[in-house]
C-alpha cells in the first residue's frame, strides 16, 4: 500500500537540521513490523531506502553508490556495515531512543568511533495516508 512520509533529520550536536525525503513511499505491515520502501532523489544520487520498524529494533538498509546495513536497538550498543567499492567498514552504533507508533518512528542514536563520539543524529518519519502540504 502506498503512503506519503517525511524523514526529517536532526544533529544531536551541531543542531543542524535537513529533510530526507518528502514523497510517496510503500508501505507494509508484516510479522509485526512495519516497513517502508522508498526512492530518495538527491543530487549526488538516488539511494534505495528499507526501514524495517519491528517492536524493539530498527534496522535501516540503503543501496546507492553506497550500501549501509544499520541496526538499532534501544540501550544498546550494536554494529552497521557501510559497503563501498573499496570494501567494508563496520560501524558501532549507540542507540538512545527508538519508539514506533503506526504513523511516526523516532530514532536517536550515536556513530562511535572506539570510546569517542564522531556523530550522533535523531531520525523521524513521519507517515500518513495523504499528500503533504
Amino acid at each position: 500500500m502506498k503512503k506519503q512520509i517525511i524523514v526529517k533529520r536532526y544533529h544531536r550536536y551541531d543542531k543542524t537540521r535537513d529533510v530526507l525525503y518528502r514523497g510517496s513511499c510503500e508501505f507494509e505491515k508484516k510479522d509485526h513490523s512495519i516497513i517502508l520502501r522508498y526512492q530518495e532523489n538527491n543530487k549526488d544520487a538516488n539511494v534505495t531506502c528499507e526501514v524495517i520498524a519491528a517492536c524493539d529494533h530498527i534496522e535501516i538498509k540503503r543501496s546507492g553508490e553506497t550500501k549501509s546495513t544499520l541496526y538499532f536497538e534501544a540501550g544498546k550498543q550494536t554494529k552497521g556495515i557501510l559497503t563501498s567499492p573499496y570494501g567494508e567498514i563496520e560501524i558501532t552504533l549507540f542507540t538512545y531512543r527508538y519508539l514506533r507508533k503506526e504513523n511516526v518512528i523516532t530514532l536517536e542514536y550515536d556513530i562511535l568511533h572506539g570510546e569517542n563520539i564522531d556523530s550522533g543524529y535523531r531520525i523521524l518519519w513521519s507517515i500518513k495516508e495523504g499528500h503533504y502540504e
